[in-house]
């Protein structure tokens, strides 16, 4: 009976041994997760306006993860997006990462990581120019899409950075109805050949002994005598 109760005493304090020690971890971790202080912010300007006066724009934005002192305690993976580019051959496309130029694949970018305990702040640049022939009209409003995350949470954040309006260039070739007719190939050909000559009349044939004739197309006095 006594080795009994003896087991049961044993037993009974390592389950309370365990039950504590369980109690506390998940207590613990019900602090950490109030005191986590994740801080992710966007700065981003008003959208700007590319057309058919201004065919070059610079549009730029910058992401940190701090507050004045207040640093993220929580680390971040974040990307960006481009979307609503129409006939984007038409265009000339340039990214930078503060001032490395960097590459997106299908106007999605590569991943970047924020650490947490350390301040951290970048610059993305994009930079667009329209290439092509003004052949067509382009109107759209692109946006940015920010998709940022920690753990098994994500977000994104989305916002107008470009305006396009390229209006196609429209020329009209007719011939203005105050134009002279043209001639035909053979009338000028013959007019060219054919020198205009002026002469004087006499009422009297004897008194012609020598007379000059001038070509008027080219000034070159020709004398006869007689």
């Amino acid at each position: 009976m006594k080795k009994i109760l003896f087991l049961f005493i044993i037993l009974f304090s390592i389950f309370s041994l365990f039950r504590h020690n369980n109690y506390s971890v998940i207590q613990n971790t019900t602090i950490y997760s109030e005191i986590a202080n994740p801080i992710f912010n966007i700065n981003f300007n008003s959208p700007v306006i590319l057309d058919n006066s201004n065919l070059s724009i610079k549009y730029s934005f910058k992401i940190n993860n701090f507050n004045n002192e207040n640093i993220s305690d929580i680390p971040f993976y974040y990307y960006f997006y481009i979307e609503n580019i129409p006939n984007p051959e038409e265009f000339e496309f340039h990214y930078f990462l503060d001032n490395t130029e960097i590459y997106l694949n299908n106007f999605k970018s590569d991943s970047f990581y924020f650490t947490n305990f350390k301040k951290e702040e970048y610059t993305f640049t994009i930079n667009i120019k329209y290439i092509s022939n003004f052949n067509s009209s382009i109107s759209s409003n692109p946006k940015i899409k920010l998709f940022y995350g920690y753990s098994n949470h994500f977000d994104f954040k989305e916002f107008d950075f470009l305006k396009i309006n390229i209006i196609k260039n429209n020329i009209n070739f007719s011939t203005p109805s105050n134009s002279s007719p043209k001639r035909n190939k053979k009338e000028t050909a013959a007019n060219k050949s054919t020198p205009q000559i002026n002469s004087k009349i006499y009422t009297d044939i004897n008194q012609i002994n020598s007379d000059i004739f001038i070509d008027t197309n080219t000034n070159i006095q020709i004398n006869i005598s007689k």
